[in-house]
């Protein structure tokens, strides 16, 4: 296809080979228009493009105070397709909710949106992280194609608008203190450096805080960070999830510490006129070295009285490294003087080096100077030994007690004592200067006095222990025998035999009665030695008496053993003789009465039998029961029964005696029981050590009343709701006759889930008495009336009592569901609580399923999760809260009786609760959730318009229902008009107002004025085109325009063409008709766009020329 405006050249046959130049004039087709547009071609028309905001987002969620939001919109084209043009998209922020738009960050470019339905009719728009959090609830305003860069069939929906909340942000303070160092600069990464101490306040939940603390401050090094999270070097992290204080510690440089030790003087043993040489050990302690050298001062205090009295020139010491030390002499600097010195020794004393103390550095040492020559006496003195014949090697010998004169000071005695003297052993020395075996050494630097001891030899010591007698148990005529045992108690051996004496004083007051022939006991061995003791025995010696006696044993009776002791020979002891044994029979201390004391029964008396609790064996014997006889011992009045009881060894029992039966006999009685009872001849058969104690004290009594009746009541009928616990009073009344003991029991049908017992324990008394009877229920206890019956059986008799016992079922009511607040905003959270009803009975656990908007009445969770109107819940553990989901909230297993969740709702909803307690029915209640309905509206084209052309109303309800109906008025023809939007044209010119009123079903919002009411239309474009169209290049054309309405002198006439006399110059309202100027007629060479805007309103006609024909030579085939 040939291209248009050229020449083509065509090879018409190969045959013909012939050359043809062929013309062709290609006419360039043109089409003037003289509708609305921007110029010549194809283009997106209003009528098929319409954009809109959605989903506006603030980001992140669950905003606080000092955040950064991010904002984002989608737009999206529900028109034709813009082909690719693209848009500015704005965010406007109303940050008090006021109606005044306090921030516009930058627009966000929107590409060229497809039509409708594509892959690409919506675009997400943008703003990060654009502003920083305040609290409070706020508005943002997004808002598509906002510089209207895109002709819509719809200008007025292009904004949407959503509230938002800001909860105020979690802070905490953080305090940063120093130890060792003070007003320490910290640096930090996150901003919260400062000069300790310091404290950084309201710091956001969760920041994370880096502070670097100096390697040294005040001369001090760097030790550690306390308090932080976790320490990187001497940085300290903190995440701020609590009030935090962490302190930074420092410790100060390691130094020396001189102290002065080991002093000394030489030489050794000081006396007046000599040289003195003074020494001392200067050693650094401390944990650092020294830098420098230091002087050593000695300063010398002669009489010792706190004045320093010489002080010869320092020694230098050298710079001493940690631990180290050095010896500094002060040689021959001071002449001996007699007498005792004190002399001090200071390191460092000129202050040369900094100490970790600086008051450890001086030592003192005393001394004594002796004078030149000394004489000195020594005295020899002995003990346990008089005139001892003392040796000695050095010429110091001589016979105790005597002394040695004027002994030169320093000289050495040995001074040797006899290993014996006068008998006696030598023990030791004392006042020696050493001692080896018997000799003394002694060094004369004072006066001395030396003493040597002597101890006697080793002699027995005989004493007597372990005396006794036998048989044991003696009594009155039986043979004794004594015994004793003589024990050397001393270290020397006996060297002979000696005698043993014993002696008796048979009334124990102090004189001897009885002597019988002494015991002769061997030479016994020394102490702790086989053979230091020796028992002697007076066999048969005596035959007892009845008393308390006294003996006595006496070793070497004749004195014939030497001893250390000689008045530790003798022991005494007494013994006791009893007399001869008899039996002695008694009987228990109390009698039991057997059988019901009613008169008529038949009664038996029991004892616990016949005792021999003396000191020989008992015969056969008699006992006896009595009735009312007093003396039951000696007379058989009243006697129930005689027993026979057989011979009783010491100690022993018969056992338990029972009596024959007896009749009882209405009235008081006594019983009595006693063992070896006459008419044998008195003392009875057996003859007792006592015979007074035979009988069961003064007898037991009792009374014999009438026969036994009682009979049984309680406190009446009972109800009680399932699941809980009550009691009944059972009544037990003595009717007649002794009491008797009554056993209770329910003997009534069971009843599911009910426990019955009786309290106190057991469930018997005897009456007049009564029982508690508790009785328990459970949650499943079916509700109903039902009849107990509680019996009471005695051993002859059987009464009953009976009550009714009613259950109740378990109630559950609520007594509220509130909504707060209510009605509010869209947007706005509210507080739904749920309240149980304080007259419900149910017990146990509450199951809370809350519901956002359900209108379902069942009081069934299961039917009313299923129920697709109002949705499912979330599961939910026992106890602990809440577990919130999209259609409502579920709380299981809360003790509390009310139960808040928070819900933000931006439409009329109907709040449900269905509370579940127990074995209960299920309670369910629901409230309505009232939203605010609020209505605006707004006009497209929002600035002006011209009759005929449509204008589009369009409201923007938020709140209520969620379902709306619309109502409109204002200038003809809206008034009167539905629906949403609706599209008005109008046909005269002029302010026209408009306004919606909003109805939900509940409530209505209006009349509300539109945003941009009034509206300006103004005058009708009749025609504008240009005739002819197209033309020839060269050729000339007319511009034609009819308008009506338009203010005069309001039009203008202008064209895209330099050439043409059209500038945009004024023009009026019509041309060619009566009354008007001609219409212009302009000559063209090329294509022209002609625009006619009248009262700010444009109307486009073009102009098509045609170019030039060309020509190409096709060169022949």
């Amino acid at each position: 296809m040939a291209k248009p405006g050229f020449l083509d050249y065509h090879r018409v046959s190969n045959l013909w080979q012939t050359c043809f130049l062929i013309f062709t004039f290609l006419t360039i087709a043109a089409n003037v228009s003289a509708g609305p547009g921007p110029g010549p071609g194809p283009g997106p028309g209003p009528e098929d493009i319409d954009y809109r905001t959605e989903g506006l987002a603030t980001a992140p969620g669950g905003l606080t105070a000092g955040q950064l939001v991010t904002f984002s919109a989608t737009v999206k084209n529900y028109g034709g397709d813009p082909e690719g043009i693209p848009s500015q998209t704005r965010l406007r922020l109303d940050i008090d909710n006021n109606g005044t738009w306090d921030f516009t960050p930058a627009d966000q470019t929107t590409g060229g949106l497809t039509s409708v339905g594509s892959a690409n009719d919506s675009e997400v728009e943008t703003w990060s992280s654009v502003w920083t959090a305040t609290a409070g609830t706020h508005l943002f305003e997004v808002c598509a194609d906002v510089e209207l860069i895109i002709t819509e069939t719809n200008e007025g929906n292009n904004c949407t608008t959503q509230t938002f909340t800001v909860l105020p942000a979690v802070t905490y303070n953080l305090t940063v203190n120093s130890s060792g160092a003070s007003s320490v600069v910290i640096t930090s990464s996150s901003g919260h450096g400062g000069t300790t101490n310091y404290t950084r306040s309201a710091l956001a939940a969760g920041a994370n805080v880096s502070l670097t603390a100096p390697a040294t401050s005040g001369g001090n090094n760097y030790s550690s960070w306390s308090g932080c999270d976790s320490v990187l070097g001497n940085t300290c992290s903190v995440s701020m999830n609590a009030a935090k204080t962490v302190t930074v510690t420092y410790t100060p440089p390691a130094q020396p510490d001189y102290i002065a030790e080991g002093l000394a003087t030489a030489p050794g043993g000081l006396t007046a006129g000599q040289s003195v040489t003074f020494a001392a050990t200067v050693r650094n302690s401390g944990a650092g070295a020294a830098s420098v050298s230091s002087q050593t001062n000695l300063r010398l205090d002669i009489d010792n009285n706190g004045s320093w009295d010489f002080t010869p020139v320092d020694q230098t010491t050298g710079a001493l490294a940690a631990g180290a030390t050095e010896v500094e002499n002060w040689s021959n600097a001071w002449t001996a003087q007699v007498g005792t010195h004190l002399f001090e020794v200071c390191a460092d004393a000129g202050s040369a080096i900094a100490e970790t103390n600086e008051g450890s550095n001086c030592a003192t040492q005393t001394f004594t100077v002796l004078p030149a020559v000394t004489y000195y006496n020594l005295t020899v003195n002995s003990s346990g030994a008089s005139s001892v014949v003392i040796t000695s090697s050095s010429g110091h010998g001589g016979t105790t007690n005597y002394t040695r004169s004027a002994l030169a000071a320093g000289a050495n005695v040995s001074l040797t004592a006899p290993a014996t003297s006068g008998g006696n052993n030598y023990a030791g020395w004392s006042g020696c200067d050493s001692v080896l075996a018997e000799t003394c050494s002694v060094s004369m630097n004072a006066a001395k006095t030396v003493t040597v001891t002597y101890t006697p030899p080793a002699q027995p010591d005989y004493i007597t222990e372990g005396l006794g007698v036998s048989p044991g148990g003696l009594t009155a005529g039986q043979s004794v025998t004594f015994a004793a045992t003589v024990r050397n108690s001393g270290a020397g051996v006996a060297s002979a035999s000696s005698q043993t004496r014993l002696r008796l004083d048979i009334d124990n007051n102090g004189t001897w009665d009885f002597t019988p022939a002494d015991q002769t006991t061997g030479a016994l061995a020394a102490a702790s030695s086989p053979g230091d003791t020796e028992v002697e025995n007076w066999s048969n010696a005596w035959t007892a008496q009845v008393g308390t006696h006294l003996f006595e044993v006496c070793a070497d009776a004749g004195s014939a053993i030497a001893e250390t002791n000689e008045g530790n020979n003798c022991t005494t002891q007494i013994f006791s003789v009893g007399v001869a044994p008899t039996p002695d029979l008694t009987v228990g201390p109390s009698i039991t009465v057997n059988g019901t004391l009613i008169a008529g029964m038949p009664l038996t008396f029991t004892n616990s039998g016949v005792n021999n609790s003396g000191t020989a064996p008992a015969g056969a014997s008699t006992a006896r029961f009595c009735i009312d006889n007093s003396n039951c011992l000696t007379s058989s009045t009243g006697q129930v029964n005689a027993p026979s009881i057989g011979a009783l060894a010491t100690g022993a029992n018969s056992g338990s005696i029972t009596s024959s039966s007896w009749t009882a006999t209405i009235g008081p009685h006594t019983v009595y029981f006693c063992a070896d009872v006459f008419p044998v001849p008195p003392p009875g058969a057996v003859t007792e050590s006592n015979e007074n104690n035979n009988c069961a004290g003064a007898g037991t009594s009792f009374t014999i009343g009438a026969a036994f009746d009682f009979t049984l009541s309680n406190n009446g009928d009972v109800s009680i709701t399932q699941g809980l616990n009550t009691s009944r009073t059972i009544n037990a009344s003595l009717d007649s006759g002794a009491t008797q003991s009554v056993a209770f029991s329910v003997t009534s049908a069971p009843i599911s889930g009910v426990s019955f017992s009786f309290a106190p324990s057991p469930a018997s008394c005897s009456p007049a008495c009564s029982k508690t009877l508790n009785i328990s229920t459970s949650g499943s206890t079916p509700a109903g009336a039902y009849p107990v019956t509680v019996t009471g059986t005695s051993v002859a008799l059987t009464k009953t009592t009976q009550f009714t016992l009613t259950i109740l079922q378990q109630t559950l009511l609520i007594s509220s569901l509130n909504i707060v607040p209510n009605p509010a905003d869209p947007g706005i959270s509210r507080n739904i609580t749920a309240t149980r009803d304080p007259s419900s009975t149910a017990l146990g656990m509450i199951n809370y399923s809350f519901w956002w908007n359900c209108n379902n009445a069942s009081a069934n969770v299961s039917t009313v999760s299923a129920d697709s109107s109002c949705g499912s819940l979330p599961a939910d553990a026992a106890g602990g809260g809440c577990t919130v989901g999209s259609n409502g909230a579920k709380c299981n297993g809360e003790n509390a009786t009310s139960m808040m969740v928070s819900r933000a709702y931006s439409a009329r909803s109907t709040a449900k609760v269905i509370m579940e307690q127990g074995p209960a029915p299920s309670a369910e209640r629901r409230t309505t959730v009232n939203v605010n309905l609020d209505a605006t509206c707004t006009a497209v084209p929002a600035i002006a318009s011209v009759v005929d052309d449509t204008v589009r109303w369009t409201a923007f309800p938020t709140g209520g229902s969620g379902s709306y109906t619309f109502t409109w008025s204002g200038s003809s023809p809206l008034g009167g008009r539905t629906g949403n939007p609706v599209d008005v044209v109008y046909t005269l010119s002029g302010q026209k107002n408009g306004s919606v009123t909003v109805n939900d079903g509940f409530t209505s919002d209006g009349p509300n004025t539109c945003t941009n009411s009034p509206i300006t239309i103004t005058g009708r474009f009749l025609t504008f085109d240009v005739n002819p169209t197209p033309i020839n290049a060269g050729q000339s054309t007319v511009v034609r325009w009819r308008t009506e309405e338009f203010p005069l002198n309001s039009c203008t006439l202008n064209d895209n063409n330099p050439d043409t006399a059209i500038n945009g110059g004024l023009v009026s309202n019509n041309c060619g008709i009566a009354g008007s100027p001609a219409c212009p007629a302009v000559n063209l060479a090329i294509t022209t766009i002609f625009t006619l805007t009248c009262d700010g309103i444009s109307r486009n006609a073009t102009a098509q020329v045609r170019p030039p024909p060309s020509f190409i030579e096709i060169p022949p085939p």
